[in-house]
Order: structure tokens, then C-alpha cells, then sequence
């Protein structure tokens, strides 16, 4: 498979399907980005951090546990490129 750059995918229910499929999306690198999301946010969370710590042996994917509002919107990615500051630099120029 390739990776997904950029793509972000939700996954609601972090039970026995729920974090398989999370697992398999993971190691096929069909996306850049896995929110695990569920009523119980402690599971959800467990379940995150055991694919996040397979996920090296993979290829590097940002897997956390979250809510609806971290299913919508821009990716880590995303976020990371559009947060970028440009240093602040002088556009005076000296001809001395």
C-alpha cells in the first residue's frame, strides 16, 4: 500500500471492530491520521496508544483517542503547515 498524506479518518467505537479496523487502517498507511472515538474515552484512549506503539514498525501515522470535534477539520498536517510564522526580517535595505 502507500501512504495517505494528509488524510484523516475517524473511526467511532473503540470495541473489538472498531479498534481492529483502527489497527488494519493503520498498518495498510491508508491515512496520516486515525481518531479512535467513543462514548468511553478511557478505552478509546488505551486502544490509540497500543497502534501508536505499533505504528513504528510500520510507517509513522498520528493515532489518538478524541471526540467529534477532532473528526472534522484539517489533519496534524494540516494544522502544522498552516500554523507555520515566517521570521520577521528587515526589508530595509542598506546601500551604504
Amino acid at each position: 500500500m502507500y501512504k495517505q498524506e494528509g488524510t484523516k479518518v475517524a473511526i467511532i467505537g473503540a470495541g473489538a471492530v472498531g479498534s481492529t479496523t483502527a489497527f488494519a487502517i493503520a498498518m495498510q498507511q491508508l491515512c496520516s491520521e486515525l481518531v479512535l472515538i467513543d462514548v468511553n474515552k478511557e478505552k478509546a484512549l488505551g486502544e490509540a496508544l497500543d497502534i501508536r506503539q505499533g505504528t513504528p514498525f510500520g510507517y509513522p501515522c498520528s493515532v489518538h483517542a478524541g471526540s467529534y470535534e477532532d473528526a472534522k477539520g484539517e489533519t496534524d498536517a494540516d494544522k502544522e503547515k498552516n500554523s507555520f510564522k515566517f521570521p520577521a526580517t528587515n526589508t530595509a535595505l542598506n546601500c551604504s
